[in-house]
């Protein structure tokens, strides 16, 4: 199988699906979202659960993230326990929500301060 471990937060409407077709196609896959119950379907095909997006994060060697909005990115981006702080240097983080560009370059110029490379590619 696959040797890249993947993190996917945000199971929502596009996440969901996205992460699937992640997961069917074989890769170690770790999720996390707000709601346990969203992650359901995924943990029954295999999908590791994350109780916090730290721990989901942390031995990923990519972050996918696909969120509501901007405001959702920004936090999982910089709190605490958030992508930049738990995801390491050298590592990929791939944006799949509708964002705003005063977010992205805020978010990217603070990816890169942690050495961590940024995709954004909304769907």
């Amino acid at each position: 199988m696959f040797e890249q471990k993947i993190a996917f937060i945000g199971l929502g409407v596009m996440g969901r699906p996205m992460a699937t077709n992640l997961v069917n196609a074989g890769y170690p896959l770790t999720v996390h979202d707000l709601e346990k119950t969203k992650a359901q379907p995924l943990i029954e095909l295999g999908a590791d659960w994350a109780d916090s997006v730290g721990e989901a994060v942390v031995k990923a060697d990519v972050v996918m993230t696909s969120l509501p909005g901007r405001a959702q990115v920004k936090e999982v981006a910089l709190a605490d326990d958030g992508v930049l702080v738990h995801l390491g240097s050298g590592k990929t983080w791939i944006e799949l929500s509708t964002n705003n560009l005063a977010t992205c370059r805020e978010v990217v110029a603070a990816a890169e301060e942690h050495g961590i490379r940024w995709l954004d590619a909304p769907v």
